[in-house]
């Protein structure tokens, strides 16, 4: 970007020394500096137009990429849940958000533990997906959270775990979010 920001202004001025200091080949010389300022001035007003026009038609087209891409925000929180059997019990929530303007269907989720392996949840999940979010809509689903620790202690794995939470939608796009598990609780 720099280069091409030294390139531009570096060609701006020597197009304007030009203006300024020589009228072109088809003409004689008028040492009417008048004259040349304004048509210095002129120039550089076209080049200021071709540059908002660029940036004009660079802007529009990322706004009608994004406006085409399904955006799906995936959060991750630990809590509970109360009035139903699992009251008390400490549960992993997560959250499907869509943050973008066009309907998504989901259809799976799951988690990616660091040795790429990939679990996904059967029981509530499967109630709530596949779910059609509207712009605005979330699901929540939970999974207890000792369940996940002792899958994961099976797993041979200890300490504090970073895995990768997903949503997939409807085009096999994976939505991602992240969650931090501490096994030696």
């Amino acid at each position: 970007m720099g280069k091409l920001l030294a390139t531009f202004l570096s060609g701006l001025i020597i197009g304007a020394t030009i203006a300024l200091n020589y009228n072109f080949p088809l003409q004689t010389w008028k040492p009417d500096w008048t004259a040349n300022y304004w048509n210095a001035v002129g120039a550089l007003g076209q080049w200021a137009g071709a540059i908002a026009t660029v940036a004009a038609v660079v802007i529009a087209l990322k706004t009608t990429y994004d406006a085409s891409q399904n955006r799906i925000k995936v959060e991750t929180s630990l809590g509970f849940i109360t009035g139903l059997p699992q009251e008390g019990v400490q549960m992993i929530f997560f959250t499907a958000i869509n943050i973008g303007i066009r309907q998504v269907q989901l259809r799976s989720s799951g988690v990616i533990l660091p040795n790429n392996e990939q679990l996904i949840f059967p029981g509530d999940t499967a109630e709530k997906l596949p779910a059609t979010l509207q712009s605005s809509d979330q699901v929540t689903y939970w999974v207890v959270f000792e369940d996940i620790k002792n899958v994961l202690r099976e797993k041979k794995l200890q300490g504090s775990i970073k895995v990768k939470v997903f949503f997939s939608d409807s085009l096999g796009t994976r939505h991602w979010g992240k969650l931090k598990i501490n096994l030696d609780d």
